[in-house]
């Protein structure tokens, strides 16, 4: 793998990955992890960025 990059999700959504995935995830990866930060601005969809 070249890269893999993570987006950490809304702490208020109470979705996404276990620490027990993630940490799977990350060591499985045997490469470089880039983690992006939840900064709570727009959202991505797939018309666009949707306002949050």
């Amino acid at each position: 793998m070249d890269l893999l990059v993570l987006s950490q999700s809304d702490p208020q959504a109470h979705d996404g990955l276990s620490s027990a995935q993630l940490a799977r995830l990350v060591v499985g990866a045997a490469g470089p992890v880039l983690l992006v930060p939840h900064i709570g601005l727009a959202r991505c969809s797939p018309h666009g960025v949707a306002a949050a």
